[in-house]
């Protein structure tokens, strides 16, 4: 049993700008994930990535609270985790094939070459093309 929370490019610079930290926005996305689960199975154990220092906030309801959660920092060595991360990065590259690759041939990541593409981009556009396809808070932005 798996779900994922879809979080387009809109979306999640909306949501960075009410969250202002990442893990935060990243705690409320595995939560809802999580929640959306334990509506159709019960389990007795749930394991996550650690991002962050603080614990995951996953749900103070009352029929969660025998829930053993646990964090790992690597935590990719169990099956779950990985999958986990297999299925949200798929879920990226298929927004990513869908809704960009129509003629702007982007690159991903942040080297030059995406630097250079950003600035042509930001020319023809205006910087507020972007909060429709880029996280904005990202280095990269920054640097328009």
């Amino acid at each position: 049993m798996y779900d994922i929370v879809y979080i387009s490019p809109l979306k999640y610079n909306q949501l960075y700008r009410d969250y202002r930290n990442l893990n935060d926005l990243l705690n409320w996305a595995h939560s809802q994930a999580l929640i959306n689960i334990f509506r159709k199975v019960s389990c007795s154990t749930v394991i996550t990535d650690k991002f962050s220092k603080r614990a995951l906030n996953i749900s103070s309801d009352f029929i969660h609270r025998n829930i053993n959660f646990t964090q790992f920092e690597k935590a990719e060595k169990y099956i779950g985790v990985a999958a986990a991360s297999i299925l949200a990065r798929a879920e990226f590259n298929r927004w990513f094939n869908k809704n960009l690759s129509n003629g702007l041939n982007l690159p991903k990541g942040s080297s030059n070459l995406v630097l250079k593409k950003a600035r042509e981009l930001s020319k023809k556009h205006g910087a507020e093309y972007f909060e429709n396809i880029a996280k904005i808070n990202f280095k990269i932005m920054n640097k328009l």
